[in-house]
């Protein structure tokens, strides 16, 4: 069965082996073409700012 862009997505995240910024933007992207739900879009947005305060 093949993974939504939100799933493949947030296994990177979780996994801490991506660029930030070129997530934001695609995170963006994804939701702004219909590829994924506000909630899914927020989720990983916030996922991604708690990674950098973390990292601080």
């Amino acid at each position: 069965m093949a993974r939504t862009p939100y799933e493949m997505m947030k296994i990177v995240i979780l996994s801490g082996d991506y660029d930030r910024e070129d997530y934001m933007h695609k995170v963006g992207k994804y939701y702004e073409r219909g590829r994924m739900t506000k909630e899914e879009h927020d989720e990983l947005m916030s996922l991604m700012t708690a990674d950098e305060v973390l990292s601080k």
